[in-house]
Parts: C-alpha cells; sequence; structure tokens
C-alpha cells in the first residue's frame, strides 16, 4: 500500500484547504502530489502539486469514520458512542498520533496511548462507529479537553 498524506495549502490558488497526495519533502519544504509522475533521466514530472505547509502534514491510518471520511494523523476523534473504557471517562475525545511504533489513539482513559489496531478492534467488536470531530491544526479546544 502507497501511504497517502494531507497537507494544508500554502499556495495563493488554494490556500488553507487540505490537500491529499503522495508527500515530496526537502529541508525546507513539503509538497502534496496528485496524479501522474513520470521520471526519466534528468528530471521528473508532475502532474499536480501543492506546496503545503510542512507543520500540518499527516499520514492516513487507512481507517474511515462513520461517514466514510478518511482518518488522519492529527485528526481528533469523537468515541461518545464507544463501548468501553473511552467514553466513560467523561471525556469522548481522543486524539491519533503517530509514535515510533505506529498510529496510536491518545486520550483521557485508562491505558492511554493504545494501538489503532487495538483502537479498531475494540470499536468492531462493540459495533460503534466514530466520527472525526476535528483536528490539532483547527481546532486547538478540543486539544485542550484531551490532554487536561
Amino acid at each position: 500500500m502507497i501511504p497517502k498524506f494531507r497537507g494544508k495549502s500554502i499556495a495563493d490558488e488554494n490556500k488553507g484547504e487540505w490537500m491529499c497526495g503522495n508527500l515530496i519533502t526537502d529541508k525546507t519544504s513539503a509538497y502534496i502530489t496528485d496524479g501522474d509522475i513520470d521520471a526519466y533521466e534528468d528530471f521528473i514530472s508532475i502532474e499536480r502539486w501543492c506546496s503545503i505547509d510542512v507543520n500540518t502534514v499527516g499520514q492516513s491510518t487507512g481507517l474511515k469514520d462513520k461517514n466514510g471520511t478518511e482518518i488522519f494523523e492529527g485528526d481528533i476523534i469523537d468515541t461518545t458512542d464507544y463501548e468501553g473504557g473511552l467514553s466513560s471517562v467523561g471525556n469522548p475525545f481522543v486524539k491519533i498520533e503517530r509514535d515510533k511504533y505506529g498510529f496510536v489513539v491518545t486520550g483521557d482513559f485508562p491505558d492511554s496511548p493504545i494501538t489503532i489496531k487495538e483502537f479498531e478492534v475494540g470499536r468492531k467488536f462493540a459495533g460503534v462507529e466514530v466520527i472525526i470531530a476535528g483536528n490539532i491544526y483547527e481546532n486547538p479546544e478540543l486539544v485542550e479537553v484531551i490532554d487536561d
């Protein structure tokens, strides 16, 4: 599976919009590309590309919420309907992060953080759906609730 990334555009024509696709980075810049990429001996041809804020880059988890929206690193998930310990502590919000082992779910619940796989197995076992409530870049008020 080819990793998919998301980042917030800093290009004039779509500034502030979220862009998804392949990630290209160098020491100071990041770009999301989409479409065909052709490599030649002397150059690379990219069909579509967009400059993004390197601080907003997040990788897809490969999971989707109940609305079919792809869940990315940096998203904040509402677990109100989640059976078990996650929402029983009174704070239904968790955030998706990446550590050296992969994606983890962090929040105000016992054994936090847990792996995204543990989270997904528990969610499927309980037969509930989760929704994306926001992300750490555009919803700092939700991050404060999680971190308190």
